[in-house]
């Protein structure tokens, strides 16, 4: 990723601001009066920026320099100027002086090849018989000439250098944006424009215009959406009878262009050109007027009450506009008042009849979700099938996401379709892509469609779910779907909240965020049940936790935030398979007693992080059993193994520890966060954590006839994570997640029996499940050399890990978008790495 941001792609925050703008061209005729309150109207009512045309009338930058002076917010736009008419520097120079005198707005420069007739007749100037070619030279000296190079040109319309713009300017400069109706105009400014302005089309020819602007994006090699799509938008709130007449002379005007004569027919009024050109070519031009049909003007020219205006404009969204400027229509019997109904009718702050401001607000937002949330829909669909293509790992430097925003938040809003178009500016960029298909590393993160939907009618539903009383169905459908995995994975009745006679059980399960909140639980329910704390109860300082050196980091951390010294943090020695020694374990534990320290807590792990070992729990149970130790397992990531029989032997022993976890969010189609944890008696958990003011008591709660999941987790408030669960079980059943799991063994198998038959790589654990840790027989220094070569393909990712003191690679296999032919691919790379 380069340090240097290029300021002509749509890099900057400028890019981002895509609240709709105003432009006084279409009623300049009032007066500069008329655009001045127009522009202070358009600050007012929250609208982005405001456009001024350039014909015979008000000259664009002096309007645009007394409009920055009358509304001090709104950014500032030519739309357009006859690029014949200035030489690139000219205009640049214009441009860059109103940016000079507004550092912190968005200036742009519009400019097209306009018609003969406004170039040659009205201005004496040359039109040229290579409009095109012009416009491409001239935007090629204009690009450079804002980027303050020093500019040496030599075409056959521009002849110039070495030249360099001398206006000062600071981190922002003024964006290029070129108008375009037809083919090779509109290509070219997906080539060389910051954004392109669409004019007198409808809708339902806009996405035509978009492909040809993503076209030229692509042939420059510019990154998708580098161009803003902007279009006037012409539109009154006025009789729609009464205007029609007025849009068809309006409409006549620009169908004697022929540029405008063809975009008309593409956009399906073939029929109106037609008759339009028959009668003009025997100069009869009422009848030419009149084959402007009603269809034609209603789709152009939409005049109509506020909701038809305002519907109006959602389709040029809803059409892939990301920039709406409005061109008010001043077509009814006051024109200002026409203007000003307009100008309401399409805000991005509505005015408010009752005052209820926040309402407003709202009423804004909602009235685009539809929209915006299918776009988004699509950009996660789109983004799901980039995967395959998207390097696996980011390859920005620190400190680039931040240089791309903006170092100031925005004073007005309104601009969630520009944060949309920011994901693939800068948050795509600069991410690693858990869900691509060559992701090996850590351990899977599945993102099902069902979880992600889940997620949204959550978000949604905007609840809390920290009492039975504060939303029943979130607590119930936990509770539900806690009692499904139980049956779904074969563990212990007791951990069921409802057992399969109906009455209720001592345990329970409930859903963390993840398993380290889940292990911090345990040990405060451990706590607990020894009166650490109380007047006759050990000293926290004196409480003892033990793991292995394979046991997860989270161990240590939460036993810290639980008040336990970190040196009371036991490593026990681990067999040669690295698991946990239930004999060192009870030798540790003796000695610790014998010191006068407390043992609290045994933590086994059912699938370590590092190479997927298993703790031998019946065994450790046999230790810990006696003595009143907590026994607590964490299998986070293999836990979702056991959803199918054959894998079961996973939670061997559990149905002996005092609390179980594992993460559905790692293996189980359920994206973050999502963790399960189940004790054995839950007294000891929510008596460690139940605290209750007297805002939060209820009826029911102090009969104890419901459960409160605030007790059981250290949060007070919690997020309706069930739901992902319920879409996701019954989506897939239980027979698709077994299917899933099996395919990711199948593939580690396969990918082991390669290994195994390599002669210059090896197996340095057993493969566990999914997850193969190799390297290289020669030693560290050949392994790293492979794991940098991994690093080096944006295809792949892999952790590295330390096995028994040897450099090792971790190959954790489990997205759902992972296939044989993935796996395949990396072993041929490996493969070869190895052998170099």
């Amino acid at each position: 990723m380069p340090a240097r941001t290029d300021h002509h792609a749509a890099t900057s925050a400028d890019s981002r601001r895509t609240r709709p703008g105003v432009t006084f061209a279409s009623f300049q005729a009032l007066g500069m009066d008329a655009g001045l309150e127009a522009a202070r109207w358009a600050e007012e009512l929250g609208f982005n920026s405001f456009w001024t045309a350039e014909t015979t009338g008000a000259e664009a930058f002096a309007t645009l320099a007394a409009a920055g002076a009358a509304a001090t917010r709104l950014g500032l736009g030519t739309g357009v100027l006859a690029l014949q008419l200035r030489t690139p520097l000219l205009a640049v120079q214009g441009a860059a002086t109103l940016q000079a005198l507004h550092p912190d707005r968005e200036i742009s420069l519009g400019v097209g090849v306009s018609s003969p007739v406004v170039v040659d007749r009205w201005h004496g100037a040359t039109y040229g018989d290579a409009p095109l070619a012009q416009a491409r030279d001239w935007m090629a000296v204009a690009r450079a000439l804002i980027g303050g190079d020093k500019v040496r040109h030599e075409s056959t319309h521009y002849s110039l250098g070495p030249t360099r713009l001398g206006v000062r300017l600071d981190h922002r400069r003024p964006r290029l944006v070129l108008g375009a109706l037809n083919t090779q105009m509109l290509r070219l400014a997906g080539a060389t424009a910051d954004g392109v302005l669409l004019n007198y089309l409808p809708a339902s020819a806009v996405p035509w215009c978009i492909q040809q602007v993503r076209t030229g994006e692509q042939t420059a090699g510019r990154p998708p959406g580098s161009v803003r799509i902007s279009a006037y938008v012409h539109v009154g709130v006025c009789d729609p009878e009464v205007a029609r007449p007025k849009g068809r002379r309006d409409l006549f005007g620009y169908a004697v262009v022929p540029a405008y004569a063809r975009a008309f027919t593409r956009a399906g009024f073939g029929e109106e050109i037609a008759a339009f050109t028959a009668a003009m070519d025997v100069g009869d031009r009422d009848t030419a007027i009149t084959a402007m049909s009603d269809a034609m003007v209603d789709a152009i020219d939409i005049c109509g009450d506020a909701a038809t205006v305002s519907d109006a404009v959602e389709a040029y969204h809803q059409a892939g506009v990301d920039e709406a400027i409005i061109m008010p229509l001043p077509w009814g019997e006051d024109r200002m008042a026409t203007i000003r109904a307009t100008m309401e009718a399409t805000a991005p702050l509505r005015v408010s009849t009752d005052g209820n401001i926040r309402r407003e607000r709202l009423s804004i937002a909602e009235s685009g979700f539809r929209t915006q949330g299918h776009q988004m829909i699509e950009w996660v669909a789109d983004y799901w099938q980039r995967t395959d293509d998207l390097p696996v790992g980011p390859s920005v430097e620190p400190g680039w996401v931040r240089d791309q925003l903006d170092p100031h938040p925005p004073q007005l809003g309104g601009d969630l379709a520009g944060a949309l178009a920011d994901l693939d500016r800068v948050i795509v960029p600069a991410l690693t892509h858990w869900q691509a298909p060559g992701f090996f590393g850590y351990f899977p993160a599945n993102a099902s469609p069902p979880a992600v939907l889940a997620e949204l009618v959550s978000a949604g539903l905007g609840v809390q779910g920290m009492l039975w009383a504060t939303s029943p169905a979130v607590t119930e459908l936990e509770q539900h779907m806690l009692d499904w995995l139980v049956e779904a994975c074969g563990l212990p009745e007791v951990f069921r909240h409802r057992r399969a006679d109906g009455s209720t059980g001592e345990g329970g399960g409930v859903l963390q965020d993840s398993a380290s909140s889940g292990t911090l639980c345990a040990i405060l329910a451990a706590r607990h049940r020894l009166g650490i704390g109380t007047s006759d109860g050990p000293s926290v300082d004196d409480c003892v936790v033990y793991g292995t050196a394979e046991t997860h980091s989270s161990l240590e951390k939460d036993a810290r935030v639980a008040g336990i010294p970190g040196s009371r943090v036991r490593a026990v020695p681990t067999d040669p398979d690295l698991a946990m020694d239930p004999s060192a374990l009870k030798t540790m534990l003796a000695d610790d007693q014998a010191a006068g320290l407390v043992p609290l807590l045994v933590c086994a792990t059912a699938g370590t992080t590092s190479t997927g070992a298993f703790d031998p729990v019946e065994a450790i149970a046999e230790v810990t059993e006696p003595l009143g130790i907590w026994l607590h397992v964490d299998a986070a990531w293999a836990g979702s193994a056991a959803i199918d029989p054959e894998y079961r032997w996973v939670i061997a022993g559990v149905e002996r520890a005092d609390s179980y976890l594992f993460n559905p969010h790692k293996w189980l189609m359920v994206n973050f966060d999502c963790s399960a944890f189940w004790v054995r008696d839950r007294a000891a958990l929510t008596e460690a954590l139940s605290i209750v003011p007297e805002y939060l008591r209820t009826a029911r709660s102090d009969a104890g006839e419901v459960v409160d999941f605030r007790d059981w987790q250290v949060p007070l408030g919690r997020r309706f994570r069930s739901l992902k669960l319920f879409f996701v079980l019954r989506h897939y059943g239980l027979e698709g997640l077994r299917e899933h799991i099996r395919a990711g063994v199948a593939d580690a198998t396969w990918l082991e029996e390669q290994i195994d038959r390599h002669s210059n790589l090896e197996l340095v654990a057993p493969r566990s499940l999914a997850l193969v840790c190799l390297a290289h027989v020669a030693g560290d220094e050949a392994t790293q050399h492979l794991l940098d070569a991994i690093d080096s393909d944006p295809r792949y990712l892999c952790t590295r890990t330390l096995v028994d003191g040897r450099l090792a690679v971790r190959v954790a296999i489990g997205s759902p978008r992972t296939t044989r032919a993935t796996v395949e691919g990396f072993w041929r790379f490996i493969d070869t790495s190895a052998s170099q």
